[in-house]
């Protein structure tokens, strides 16, 4: 059989050391499924059934291949680096992005190769080497060498953390149940794709992004659907409760159950099913539950290395951590941020994209320094959800509505724009992005009428925000 492309992610999934071949089978008939013995047609990985041993000099070593680790990889070659290139990641599976996880793969819109960001058979084209199911274990910063779980050492010229993060789990005696799931990785989405049938009552602890977005997804596949969160509203940490309100419409609408300022405090098996316990005496039979809490920083390689950490690997605009030679890029870094002056984690695409190739660019020698606003989105019951900036509690929100559900909602600090939401209305995202950088004073009241351009809702020019912070 012959893979091509980004087909490999798919087909990685029928290695003889991922278990579950027969289901990975069920769930893509097109691939060949060889559980005992994959020749080198199958694997472009390697030239051989066996896993080759990695080089005991890798130029660059990137510990963590997924987008972010994948995308520093790429943009070291696109900018004529000579050394080589290591990819240690711990999945099975090639680089891949994972957006979809939480949405398009559970409807089954998308498919695990449409998540890809390169084959195996690409990264090596580009003499890009990739160790997967595995992970560095240690960093001997004075030898520069790594050490890997499967026993081997390579040594560094530069070491990329990309890390990422894991979610936070609940406490094992609470949640000691086959019924609880995680949502971090393809394999996780791809289990509880299968959980999510019609009729199951899905228990979702978590109103976040990743929650909501499941929250829809289930709705979709006929399941009934319960949120459990222990905050007044939805989305705390990145909207005001003016704005998740509206979103939170949509989903009560849809038939999302929601129940707020609750905790659990135990969960038991009755039968085939689950009932969990809420901290104010009701109880809430489930047959699955999602735990989507948010997520931990995997700082703990940089940390034992004698890195620094602080909620992440502390890194410079550079994405340089304490080391030089040490880099750390995408969730797993906190990266002081040019624009706000401090350090900041972002857990986003955009950040686990950009950063990386900023980085890249810095290790192949450039000075460019990656300055750009946060900018996250989400999709949810057919409303596009983008955010640039940093909504807080505190700003002032100003409505502007377009009728049919869109609008935009701008978060105001001391009457300059700090972020801008928009549901189904992504123009305004790019001269929102303008307006905050720009630190310009507004006009509240063309702000909020949808026939005034954005453009002309200034009061008055202000010194931009980037020179501020300096």
């Amino acid at each position: 059989m012959r893979v091509l492309g980004c087909d490999v992610l798919e087909a990685a999934v029928s290695l003889g050391r991922v278990r579950g071949a027969h289901e990975t089978a069920a769930a893509f008939p097109f691939i060949a499924i060889a559980t005992n013995h994959v020749s080198a047609s199958t694997n472009p990985v390697n030239s051989s059934s066996a896993k080759q041993p990695p080089p005991a000099d890798a130029g660059c070593v990137i510990a963590g291949a997924g987008q972010a680790g994948a995308n520093v990889a790429l943009t070291l070659r696109q900018r004529g680096y000579q050394g080589g290139v290591l990819l240690v990641g711990d999945e099975p599976y090639p680089p891949y992005e994972r957006p979809a996880l939480s949405k398009e793969i559970l409807l089954g819109s998308r498919s695990a190769a449409d998540c890809c960001i390169s084959s195996p058979q690409q990264l090596a084209e580009l003499g890009i080497s990739l160790l997967d199911s595995t992970t560095v274990v240690h960093i001997d910063r004075a030898r520069r060498i790594v050490h890997l779980s499967g026993g081997s050492d390579v040594g560094y010229r530069t070491l990329v953390i990309a890390t990422g993060c894991r979610p936070r789990t609940l406490n094992p005696a609470l949640a000691d149940l086959d019924s609880v799931a995680y949502l971090r990785t393809l394999d996780d989405a791809l289990r509880l794709k299968r959980r999510l049938s019609p009729g199951q009552r899905l228990a979702i602890i978590g109103a976040g992004y990743i929650g909501l977005e499941v929250a829809a997804a289930a709705i979709a596949l006929g399941c009934e659907v319960t949120v459990i969160d222990r905050e007044a509203t939805a989305m705390t940490r990145v909207l005001p409760a003016e704005i998740s309100r509206r979103i939170l419409d949509v989903h009560e609408t849809a038939g999302v159950r929601f129940r707020f300022g609750r905790n659990v405090t135990s969960m038991e098996k009755t039968g085939g099913a689950a009932l969990l316990h809420l901290d104010d005496a009701t109880t809430l039979p489930a047959d699955q539950i999602l735990v989507a809490v948010g997520v931990i920083p995997n700082d703990g390689l940089a940390a034992e290395a004698g890195l620094e950490v602080a909620d992440g690997v502390v890194v410079d605009q550079n994405s340089q951590t304490s080391d030089p030679s040490i880099y750390a890029v995408g969730d797993v870094s906190k990266r002081h941020h040019p624009i706000y002056g401090r350090g900041i984690r972002l857990e986003s695409w955009q950040n686990a994209q950009n950063q990386s190739i900023a980085a890249a660019k810095h290790i192949c020698g450039a000075s460019e320094i990656h300055a750009e606003l946060p900018w996250f989105w989400s999709n949810q019951f057919g409303m596009n959800i983008q955010i640039v900036g940093t909504p807080l509690r505190e700003h002032r929100t100003v409505f502007r509505d377009y009728g049919e559900g869109r609008f935009a909602a701008f978060c105001l600090d001391r009457g300059r724009l700090a972020a801008t939401v928009t549901v189904n209305r992504p123009r305004d995202i790019g001269e929102s992005r303008r307006l905050i950088l720009n630190a310009c004073a507004l006009d509240v009241e063309k702000l909020r009428d949808p026939a005034v351009p954005l453009r002309t809702v200034i009061v008055q020019p202000e010194e931009p925000l980037e020179s501020r912070s300096h």
